[in-house]
């Protein structure tokens, strides 16, 4: 049964229901797909022949994994830290108002129909 909204002049419209849309920024990814979420860091490390100091940063899924990659290019690490974003601050797109109205009034007239916010927000109803 397709969502209904009226419009200003009270008649009954069909929102544009836009799935690949949701499936593309709002669902997680199915078991066919990965997702690696790498932590940013920042090192002190020496050249294990010259033992010039290098500060630099790099992306890696966890500190051992960093560690492990300056490693493996010869460096020893002197100091390795965590990059922290600002709070409150995400790195994320933005979405387009519409979407976001079409999303909210279709994920509501769900869950009033008594529908779990898992399968709700799967899209599988």
């Amino acid at each position: 049964m397709p969502i209904q909204d009226l419009d200003r002049s009270g008649k009954r419209t069909e929102p544009e229901v836009r799935p690949d849309w949701l499936a593309r920024h709002l669902l997680a990814p199915t078991s066919t797909q990965s997702v690696n979420i790498y932590a940013s860091f920042t090192y002190i490390a020496r050249e294990s022949g010259s033992g010039r100091e290098i500060r630099n940063s790099l992306d890696a899924i966890s500190e051992q994994a960093a560690i492990a990659s300056l490693l493996n290019r010869n460096l020893l690490v002197v100091s390795i830290q965590e990059k922290v974003g600002k709070k409150g601050k995400t790195s994320g797109g933005s979405v387009a108002l519409a979407d976001l109205v079409v999303f909210t009034r279709q994920l509501a007239t769900m869950i009033d129909a008594g529908l779990a916010m898992v399968q709700s927000l799967a899209g599988s109803c």
